[in-house]
């Protein structure tokens, strides 16, 4: 499955949820069986917003594990490989409604 947002299917910037609740939408999935990673406080912010299961990126060096816990994220992702074991081992998916 393919979906592709750009800034003028939404118009506002994050932190609003905006961009993602228009994600959800095309694809057709609730935020209880979706999950976004990011590795800015905005994308955690937008995440929790929108009822998402926020994943804080920081494989990059600018990403910063502080700022993304105190903007609320659910998970820390140290390296890319941690998001891929979420999705495959269900993670997501057996979150509560």
């Amino acid at each position: 499955m393919k979906t592709v947002i750009t800034w003028g299917h939404y118009r506002v910037p994050k932190p609003s949820p905006a961009c993602l609740i228009v994600a959800l939408q095309k694809i057709g999935k609730p935020p209880s069986k979706t999950a976004y990673v990011g590795d800015q406080a905005t994308d955690i912010l937008a995440a929790k917003s929108a009822g998402i299961l926020a994943v804080g990126a920081i494989w990059d060096s600018n990403a910063s594990e502080d700022n993304l816990r105190s903007a609320g994220a659910d998970i820390i992702a140290k390296e890319p490989l941690e998001v891929l074991n979420l999705v495959m081992t269900g993670g997501i998916s057996n979150r509560e409604q």
